[in-house]
């Protein structure tokens, strides 16, 4: 599409390239994106004929979104490995501990005697479907964009612009949408989904491990954060995080729904949106994935000490657990 002259001119540039930072920071303050501004110091390192095409058929938009998707990819990856890490631990739990009697709780009150495998296996289940949900975007949905400033490929000239994102795709080791998905964001939203399923199914393990932790209940014993008035006291704190890195999440999501909502060809509004939710999003899971894994290796016993064929005799009563 463009000269081999310049795209080998237009290669190396980029490669000895040396951002400004503080001279991109405010061009990105004028121009409400960081691509303008990048795009005219990389042309002032060039000859005017290879600056020509430099970014040629591209637009912001695209280099924006296809960056976001890159940062993404290897991060889902390491999301879905610690997943399964948390599911090992969960797994290990359920073998020392699962046999030992619990009470289910519904609705606040004694339900039934059960054992410490029952919840266990709702928790491990909760975190293989956000695993799961993970590893299907991380394999369909991690695409390239490209689109050019309608979303067209209106100077790639036809058939040969679908070639282009194909091999862009292939060169970045991403999916090709054959299509521009620059205002049809529903990428985005499966992103934001999984991250709130995640923090969902961890969240889950955290309110149930507060509950247990309850004086009376006593179903669990925890190493803790302490108290700074109440020495005797071991807060369930990772717990507590779980519980409410959860529910910022799922609030977050309702407005990644919101930023799903661009007008026309482009949005700046639903785009910035976007920007000030789905990082905390991410921040948000993997800051749960770390106090998971810590929360598990804090337990050092689950259930009561009597077997749970007791528990069958004695309901209401058995392990205390409300």
């Amino acid at each position: 599409v463009i000269p081999q002259a310049a795209a080998d001119e237009i290669a190396a540039a980029c490669r000895a390239f040396r951002a400004d930072v503080q001279s991109l920071g405010k061009a990105t303050g004028r121009d409400g994106v960081l691509i303008p501004g990048l795009l005219a110091d990389l042309r002032g390192t060039m000859t005017p004929s290879a600056a020509e095409y430099l970014h040629y058929g591209a637009t912001s938009q695209d280099a924006i979104d296809t960056g976001l998707i890159l940062r993404l990819a290897p991060l889902l990856g390491g999301f879905s490995d610690r997943l399964r890490d948390i599911e090992t631990g969960l797994g290990d739990l359920r073998a020392a501990w699962g046999d030992r009697p619990l009470m289910a709780v519904t609705r606040m009150r004694d339900a039934l005697p059960f054992r410490v495998s029952d919840r266990v296996t709702v928790w491990l289940a909760g975190v293989a479907r956000a695993r799961t949900a993970l590893d299907e975007l991380r394999d369909t949905g991690l695409a390239v964009q490209l689109g050019g400033p309608v979303g067209t490929l209106d100077k790639l000239l036809g058939e040969r612009g679908a070639l282009v994102r194909a091999r862009l795709a292939e060169r970045l080791g991403l999916c090709d949408p054959q299509t521009s998905w620059h205002v049809e964001r529903g990428r985005i939203a499966a992103l934001a989904t999984a991250c709130a399923a995640v923090t969902q199914a961890l969240g889950k393990i955290g309110l149930d491990m507060g509950m247990m932790a309850q004086d009376g209940v006593a179903a669990v014993v925890l190493e803790g954060g302490g108290s700074s008035s109440m020495p005797h006291k071991v807060n369930p704190v990772d717990a507590e995080l779980l519980v409410a890195l959860a529910r910022s999440n799922a609030t977050l999501q309702g407005g990644m729904g919101q930023a799903m909502l661009h007008e026309c060809e482009r949005s700046g509004a639903a785009w910035t949106l976007e920007w000030l939710l789905l990082p905390q999003m991410v921040h948000a899971t993997g800051a749960a994935l770390t106090a998971s894994a810590r929360l598990t290796r804090a337990i050092r016993q689950l259930g009561s000490n009597g077997p749970a064929s007791g528990a069958q005799s004695t309901p209401g009563r058995a392990g205390g657990d409300r």
